[in-house]
């Protein structure tokens, strides 16, 4: 982003030093969730709120160091992967999608984006736990990723035809 001189943000409304505190809050937020996960246990609300606030910390990348970016993705993966049962949760489950989908429109190392592909399976498998065969596809279209859970009998897929999930946009478009 071009902006002028003395202003940065991913909107140019930052100075120098507001771009710096919000740098230092985030870092610290990331990192005091990050320490938490192995202390607390995990609930339902737990992993809302988790979801909802690391969701809003990875918003905007232009306020975060590489240190927030691992913390907070770590924090996040660990959050899902630790209780898939709740990620799965009609509740729970498009805040985890978003969240990870805030993850997934950052420059990750090769690590932490292997870690989210792999908790992105997790999250999937866990949606398709709760659901029932037939039921209609739970998709997730966000900014970086679209996804799509279904459970199909198997012994229907001779002939089966299965579609990506796709934004309002592109099924108007269609």
């Amino acid at each position: 982003q071009n902006c002028e001189t003395g202003y940065s943000g991913s909107d140019c409304s930052l100075t120098q030093a507001e771009l710096e505190s919000k740098l230092n809050l985030r870092e610290t937020l990331c990192t005091s969730i990050y320490n938490t996960v192995a202390i607390q246990d995990i609930t339902e609300d737990v992993m809302k709120s988790r979801c909802t606030t690391l969701s809003g910390l990875l918003l905007d990348p232009s306020q975060l160091s590489n240190s927030a970016i691992g913390n907070c993705t770590a924090a996040l993966v660990s959050t899902i992967s630790q209780a898939p049962q709740y990620a799965g949760l009609d509740t729970v489950s498009n805040l985890a999608a978003g969240a990870l989908s805030n993850v997934l429109g950052l420059d990750l190392s090769n690590a932490l984006l292997t870690n989210v592909s792999a908790v992105l399976e997790e999250l999937t498998s866990s949606v398709q736990d709760n659901m029932a065969v037939g039921e209609a596809q739970k998709s997730f279209n966000t900014d970086n990723a679209h996804i799509g859970a279904e459970v199909v009998d198997p012994n229907s897929l001779s002939g089966a035809t299965f579609s990506p999930p796709q934004s309002s946009a592109e099924q108007f478009n269609a």
